[in-house]
């Protein structure tokens, strides 16, 4: 995975892994294929490590610092689906639907139907392609309707290469949270295949001599 992000201001490489439904785990590597940074989370919960400063973060991912990265409307819960250019299996309610106007696909507004915010659903604007059967855009508006993070997704492959059924993964994300401009781009490439994760495999103990921060 190649990361871009205006709040970190480059370009970092690494590892992803994702389990479903909101396991995450990023190896971030400086110029020697060291690792420089290490974050997981599991829906509710997320440590942070920073290896040049010798310390660990760790705390709910509703806490302020851990909001201050996400985008607004990205439900940690879901986070396995959002990486992997999926909708959650959990019930919808559709409330539109159209073509696009450039020919891209069908766009479709829903809801989860336990997603609220002020007691009102956040609205979601879906660009799926029917042809390819996967989604190329996926909007998040609050109840105003105002738009509060744009995800496009592209250069989808089929994993494993040459493989059967239909288990394409985007090879680009783009992110743009409107609420601060931030945009965020996500270059993932040389899949693993018939990989198997544990919930094991998201938990990062802290080296010897790193201090352990709390995050509120």
């Amino acid at each position: 995975l190649s990361l871009k992000s205006v709040l970190q201001n480059g370009t970092i490489s690494g590892f992803v892994q994702a389990k479903d439904p909101a396991f995450l785990k990023f190896t971030g590597l400086n110029p020697l294929g060291q690792p420089m940074m290490i974050l997981v989370a599991d829906g509710t919960f997320f440590r942070y490590v920073s290896v040049p400063e010798g310390k660990g973060y760790e705390g709910l991912v509703t806490a302020a610092a851990f909001k201050k990265y996400a985008p607004p409307g990205f439900d940690p819960a879901h986070g396995f689906y959002w990486l992997s250019g999926r909708l959650a299996p959990e019930k919808l309610r559709i409330y539109a639907a159209a073509q696009d106007q450039e020919g891209h696909g069908l766009w479709l507004e829903l809801a989860y139907a336990t997603e609220s915010s002020g007691g009102k659903p956040l609205r979601r604007h879906v660009l799926f392609d029917p042809v390819r059967q996967v989604i190329r855009r996926h909007l998040v508006a609050d109840p105003d309707g105002r738009i509060m993070v744009d995800v496009h997704y592209d250069n989808y492959v089929q994993v494993p290469e040459g493989g059967s059924g239909n288990c394409r993964l985007p090879g680009l994300i783009k992110i743009h949270a409107n609420h601060n401009g931030a945009l965020m781009e996500l270059t993932l490439g040389d899949w693993l295949p018939d990989v198997s994760f544990s919930e094991e495999d998201f938990r990062v103990d802290l080296p010897l001599g790193f201090q352990l921060v709390p995050v509120e």
